[in-house]
């Protein structure tokens, strides 16, 4: 062990001051029948402490330390009960011993000759009582020394984790359990260059006991080291302590909903007819262009005519090109190219409501040689849709008023009913809705015309069409 002093002095100015000192030191204590592994208790006591100054900086010192030591071996031994003091004993419940091969396979770092040793130890064991069984888990850390193709001994580490069971009757849970594993063999085959097979005998033997409190006799037996209970109590303590009681204010009621509704007119559709029409056309330049910066177009006029087993669509692209000339100024011609086309609609009767709209999906241009003629083609995509004198009424939310709730609106042109007269009118209507009073949401998905969306036809818009509302919480 070691000796800590602490010295006080006082130097030959008049001032105390303090130096501490360590001082190892060992000695040997006989105790007849001591083995290697068996449990050491120590203690020690300082006696006394001399000291001499010799000189005005050396000092002796002498210190007397008197040692108590006991050696003890765990055992197990029968006990008669009795009339003697009360100790606190570990009874056994049982205990069991069980053996496992640990076999692994594991890639060397580097192509071996020859494995020179492996070395391994059991750690990080723990272990768990349940019931009639004790289930170990452990670490098998091994070490693995060998030598390389080049001659050089190198080093590899491995951990494998194990589990068992060991089968212990009597064992419920949170008794304690003793656990001893060792390794009784390890075994190793190196395979392929740097493939090493191997395999570990481990031997694992558990004890189970539970912590008693016995009147046990004494006399001549065994000199054994026991725990006695010198008292124990228990105790009760009562707090008390006074809450108030926060009674929360009732949260007034609520206004009642207000929500504005509007029903809809939804045209029936029989038929959507689609048909592509190319449009080639040339024009004349002004003056002669070096190159061709834009041409768009845009459609004006559109007319829909029914015709026997057919519709006539008419109307007129307006285009606007824009090019350089050979003094590089960009210059502008407006042209206007009408247009027919027939689109098939076998059985159609005269007066049947059509819809009519046309999109421009392609222009594409080349410019003469000479600069002065432009050759386009135009590519439309014409929309007959054919109604259906059935129509659909739907009702919808255009307004929410009620605390806490906010919609998400949407400007449309739609067919109104008033008076159960369609008319067409510009509203908002509600597309969602969120808050805390919001309990369910009905919605559905109409054809509406969405203002100021830059296309004039009828697009899918979901809409609320009903909407449950509770008590705010």
């Amino acid at each position: 062990g070691v000796i800590h002093k602490q010295i006080f002095f006082v130097d030959t100015s008049g001032l105390e001051r303090h130096q501490a000192e360590d001082v190892p030191f060992s000695t040997f204590v006989d105790v007849p029948g001591a083995v290697a592994g068996m449990n050491v208790q120590i203690h020690s006591e300082i006696e006394t402490v001399l000291f001499e100054l010799l000189t005005q900086t050396e000092l002796l010192q002498k210190v007397v330390i008197q040692f108590f030591v006991k050696v003890t071996q765990s055992v197990q031994i029968r006990v008669t009960e009795g009339t003697g003091p009360l100790f606190k004993l570990a009874e056994v419940i049982g205990e069991n011993s069980e053996q496992i091969l640990s076999e692994s396979n594991v890639i060397l770092e580097r192509p071996a000759i020859k494995v020179r040793e492996i070395v391994a130890r059991i750690q990080d064991v723990i272990a768990k009582a349940i019931l009639n069984k004790v289930i170990v888990q452990g670490i098998l850390h091994k070490q693995v020394f060998y030598i390389g193709t080049d001659n050089v001994e190198y080093h590899q580490a491995e951990d494998i984790p194990f589990s068992l069971f060991l089968d212990i009757p009597g064992t419920i849970a949170g008794m304690d359990v003793r656990i001893n594993a060792i390794i009784e063999h390890i075994m190793f085959d190196l395979l392929e260059g740097n493939l090493l097979h191997q395999k570990v005998v481990i031997q694992v033997f558990a004890k189970v006991t539970r912590e008693v409190q016995l009147r046990i006799a004494t006399g001549q037996g065994p000199l054994v080291k026991v725990e006695q209970v010198i008292g124990e109590n228990v105790t009760q303590v009562l707090v008390r302590r006074v809450v108030p009681i926060i009674i929360p204010p009732v949260p007034p009621t609520p206004p009642p909903a207000v929500l504005g509704t509007v029903s809809i007119v939804i045209p029936g559709v029989e038929a959507v007819i689609t048909q592509q029409v190319l449009i080639e056309n040339a024009v004349t330049l002004p003056v002669p262009a070096i190159k061709i910066r834009a041409v768009t177009g845009t459609i004006l006029n559109l007319v829909g005519q029914i015709v026997p087993d057919a519709i006539l669509v008419t109307g007129t692209v307006n285009k606007s090109v824009d090019f350089v000339d050979v003094a590089n100024t960009v210059r502008n011609l407006q042209e206007n190219v009408p247009f027919s086309a027939l689109l098939p609609a076998a059985g159609i009767a005269p007066g049947t409501p059509v819809e009519i709209s046309a999109e421009i999906e392609n222009i594409s241009f080349s410019l003469s040689n000479n600069g002065r003629v432009l050759n386009q083609v135009i590519v439309l995509q014409l929309t007959a849709t054919v109604m259906s004198t059935e129509s659909q009424v739907v009702e919808v939310i255009t307004s929410v008023e009620f605390p806490g709730v906010q919609t998400t609106e949407l400007l449309v042109r739609a067919l109104v009913l008033r008076n159960s007269v369609p008319q067409l009118e510009e509203l908002t209507v509600v597309t969602n809705a969120v808050g805390p009073g919001v309990l369910a949401i009905q919605k559905q998905v109409i054809p509406l015309d969405v203002v100021n969306d830059g296309n004039p036809n009828p697009v899918p818009v979901e809409v609320v069409t009903d909407i449950t509302l509770g008590p705010l919480t």
